[in-house]
């Protein structure tokens, strides 16, 4: 019991060189950049059934893009 709890209370559950002994490749902590998005996709839930929500994902083109409203929670203005 005192090794299980050693195990995985007081040390993390892989070091680097478990992690390079499995192949694969160690935690590199150095922050990639990214893009700014090339895309705005607008969501609308809607009740499918009993029970049951129904999630339609729509691509909106980057020529009509649609602001977003502060405080609403939604992408359309209305």
């Amino acid at each position: 019991m005192r090794d299980v709890k050693k195990r995985h209370f007081l040390e993390p559950p892989h070091r680097d060189a478990d992690i390079v002994s499995l192949g694969l490749k160690s935690y590199d902590a150095t922050p990639t950049s990214a893009g700014a998005p090339a895309a705005q996709v607008m969501i609308e839930i809607y009740l499918a059934g009993r029970r049951e929500l129904g999630v339609k994902m729509i691509y909106v083109p980057a020529a009509t893009r649609i602001p977003r409203i502060k405080g609403t929670g939604s992408g359309t203005a209305s």
